[in-house]
């Protein structure tokens, strides 16, 4: 009857604590989670990535590890999601040096990076504009016979158009449909609205071979084309190509 009283409190108690970070309510779920655990009842992996990802989100990185050293001292081993859990937070508050520390450690516990925790790492090299690093990163993947998902490549790609490397952000394109990843209304959205900052020409040539590519085009795509033809006056123009794009 103990059993069954614990196995249900574990539940109730997960449940509780998953739900509550999940609406970053974080102070409600670590709570509940010093209880559980006062009670004898021992979190679970899921348990634990879910209270030390809203750590993470809130910022709070010291709890975060803290809660990570916790997980080891139970007898649980750290897993992969607990490890880009960690990343990304890390990466969210521009800590990229201790990144590296966390990949040597992930690595010597038999730990192998993923898409996800790639991509993490890439986006945050990006947007601190270290171009280098994040090129880096990405040799790493490839090496690691680790292979670029959409989500790489529109990471790329948005970094390209802020960067105002137009040109580059084609090939990319191109480059897609060599390595057969499908593009998506992010990557075409991306595209779309940095070439139309620049040239409209290059925008309607773009948009004829997207068309060719069987793309359909979202809210967000016509109004990213119909924004930067009014911008410039070309109204009429605006009218015409969003009757083709629907």
């Amino acid at each position: 009857m103990g059993k069954i009283g614990l196995q249900t409190d574990f539940i109730a108690f997960s449940a509780y604590i998953n739900g509550r970070s999940r609406l970053d309510y974080v102070n409600e779920a670590y709570q509940a989670f010093a209880e559980m655990t006062s009670r004898g009842i021992v979190p679970n992996n899921i348990t634990y990535n879910s209270i030390i990802s809203a750590l993470c989100k809130a910022g709070n990185m010291t709890e975060a590890f803290k809660l990570e050293q916790n997980m080891r001292q139970s007898g649980l081993v750290p897993d992969i999601y607990t490890s880009n859990i960690l990343i990304d937070g890390l990466c969210r508050e521009g800590k990229l040096k201790m990144v590296d520390n966390l990949l040597l450690d992930m690595c010597s516990n038999g730990l192998t990076p993923d898409t996800v925790t790639y991509n993490t790492i890439i986006n945050a090299y990006c947007r601190a504009q270290d171009m280098n690093s994040a090129m880096n990163f990405m040799n790493k993947m490839l090496v690691a016979g680790c292979e670029p998902d959409i989500f790489t490549y529109n990471i790329w790609m948005h970094s390209l158009y802020r960067n105002h490397m137009l040109n580059q952000a084609g090939k990319l394109l191109d480059e897609l449909v060599v390595v057969d990843c499908s593009p998506n209304s992010v990557t075409y959205n991306t595209l779309m609205d940095g070439i139309c900052s620049d040239v409209l020409d290059r925008a309607m040539i773009l948009t004829g071979r997207l068309i060719k590519m069987a793309f359909k085009p979202n809210t967000i795509t016509l109004n990213v084309f119909l924004s930067h033809f009014c911008k410039q006056g070309f109204g009429n123009r605006a009218l015409m190509w969003a009757e083709k794009l629907r």
